[in-house]
C-alpha cells in the first residue's frame, strides 16, 4: 500500500491530542502509530507539540522513528499555551526572551529528531499597539530567532491562520510580505490548505504566486478540515504542481475526518493514493 509519488505524514494530534489514525489503530501508544504509517507507505509522522510530551512519550516517538525510518515533520516554536500570548509582536525586553528561550528548546529538540521546520503562529496585541509597531517587533524577534534556528539547522515556518482568534497574519499574502521584510533563508511559509482556502480564497492561485517562499505543505480539504477527497479543493492539481517542481519535503496530513470511524480512515488512504495517482499523471502529461 502507499507507492505514492510524494512523501506523506499523518499527525498525532494538532488540535487535541487524538491522532489520525486513532481508530485504525486502535492504541495511544505512539509507537503503533509509527508501525502503522510505514506499513501503509508513509514517509513521515509529525507532533506540533511533541515539546510538551512527557519523556516516556517522547522516548517511544523516537523509538518509532527510528525503527521504522521515518522523518519528523513540523514542530510548534512554542507549547501550545503560548500560542495565544503576544510574544513575537510585544517590544518588551522579558517578552522578547521568553519566545526566543521557546525558540532555542524547540530547535534543539527538532535538530535531535530531524525536524527541518517550526511552526511560527503570530498572536497579535490588539488595540495595544499599532499594526506597524506590531510588525516591526515581529522582524526584529524573527530575525534574532533565525539566528537560533539556522544554528540548529532548521527553518521557522510563518503559519498564517484566521482558524484561531487573534492572529496577526491572516493572509497568506500578509505573512509573506513579512518573511520578505525579514529576508533570511531560515524564514518560509507554512502553506496549509484549509488556512488558505479560508482566508484567500484560490489555493492554486496562492500556491503559484507564493510557492518559492513554502518550506512544507500541510493538506485539509474544506469545508470542514476533512480529509483530502472529503471536499471541494482540488488537490490533484496542487499535487502535480509538486511532483513537477521535484518538491521533495514532508506532505503533511493536518485534517479531520467528514466521519469518525475506522471505514472512514481506511476510506481515507485509498482516496489519497487516487489523488496521488491522478496528480502524478498530470504532471507527466
Amino acid at each position: 500500500m502507499g507507492n505514492f509519488a510524494l512523501r506523506y505524514a499523518p499527525h498525532l494530534g494538532y488540535v487535541s491530542p487524538t491522532p489520525l489514525f486513532a481508530l485504525s489503530v486502535g492504541s495511544a501508544d505512539l509507537y503503533e502509530h509509527f508501525r502503522f504509517a510505514s506499513a501503509h507507505g508513509f514517509a513521515g509522522m509529525f507532533d506540533p507539540w511533541i515539546v510538551s510530551r512527557p519523556g516516556a512519550e517522547l522516548a517511544r516517538f523516537k523509538s518509532g522513528l527510528h525503527d521504522f525510518g521515518l522523518e519528523t515533520g513540523t514542530i510548534a516554536c512554542a507549547p501550545f499555551e503560548e500560542i495565544h500570548r503576544p510574544l513575537w509582536v510585544s517590544g518588551r525586553t522579558e517578552d522578547r526572551e521568553a519566545i526566543l528561550a521557546h525558540v532555542e528548546r524547540s530547535a534543539r529538540l527538532a535538530h535531535d529528531l530531524g525536524s527541518r521546520t517550526l511552526a511560527v503562529l503570530v498572536a497579535s496585541s490588539g488595540d495595544d499597539q499599532t499594526r506597524p509597531s506590531q510588525l516591526a517587533n515581529a522582524r526584529e524577534a524573527l530575525n534574532d530567532a533565525a539566528d537560533i534556528a539556522e544554528r540548529y539547522q532548521v527553518v521557522l515556518g510563518i503559519e498564517p491562520l484566521v482558524a484561531l482568534p487573534g492572529m496577526l497574519l491572516r493572509s497568506a499574502y500578509e505573512a509573506a510580505e513579512l518573511i520578505e521584510l525579514v529576508n533570511r533563508p531560515s524564514v518560509r511559509l507554512i502553506f496549509d490548505t484549509g488556512h488558505v482556502a479560508s482566508m484567500d480564497g484560490s489555493v492554486l492561485d496562492v500556491q503559484r504566486a507564493l510557492e518559492g517562499l513554502v518550506c512544507v505543505y500541510q493538506l485539509a480539504d474544506m469545508p470542514g478540515r476533512t480529509e483530502p477527497g472529503a471536499g471541494n479543493l482540488d488537490f490533484p492539481a496542487l499535487l502535480a504542481r509538486l511532483i513537477g517542481s521535484d518538491y521533495r519535503g514532508l506532505v503533511e496530513l493536518e485534517h479531520g475526518w467528514s466521519e469518525n470511524s475506522a471505514a472512514t480512515e481506511a476510506a481515507g488512504i485509498r482516496l489519497l493514493e487516487s489523488i496521488d495517482a491522478q496528480a502524478r499523471h498530470r504532471a507527466a502529461g
